[in-house]
């Protein structure tokens, strides 16, 4: 995990954040001052980057006045967009398809349409299927 200022300045980042970016290659100093401006751009956005091949997955989160980032080795994520995702994961949490909606800033509607295409690619007929998917996603991929 790492978190930045609306500037772009780094403020927090974890030794295994710093470790699985190096490793990838994703950005070669992230101790310094400023995360890559892509960063910057998907997070005010409210879009998630797949890097490197699809072997990062970067998702953003609004906090305070700063941005958070996470990152996932993106191997058992490739089934999914990064959107379709968050999204997946969002519903198996409990949100509404209205409060993932607001939260994501698209429509509703946009949020069933990522739902169906979830249950048919990861091959569920229920939230709770899906949540138990998004439980074992997240304990095989790497997060940190």
């Amino acid at each position: 995990m790492a978190i930045f200022d609306s500037g772009g300045t780094l403020l927090v980042v974890t030794t295994p954040f710093v470790e699985l970016t190096s490793e990838l290659n994703v950005h070669s100093n992230l101790r310094g001052e400023d995360v890559p401006l892509a960063w910057l751009t998907a997070a005010r956005s409210g879009k998630s980057i797949v890097l490197d091949s699809e072997l990062l997955h970067l998702m953003f989160s609004a906090v305070a006045d700063c941005w958070m980032v996470e990152a996932r080795r993106a191997s058992a994520l490739r089934q999914l967009s990064g959107r379709e995702f968050e999204v997946a994961t969002r519903y198996a949490q409990g949100l509404s398809h209205k409060e993932i909606a607001r939260h994501l800033a698209i429509a509703p509607n946009t949020v069933r349409v990522h739902l169906q295409r979830v249950f048919a690619k990861v091959g569920v007929t229920s939230k709770q299927g899906l949540r138990e998917w998004v439980i074992r996603t997240n304990e095989t991929a790497l997060q940190v």
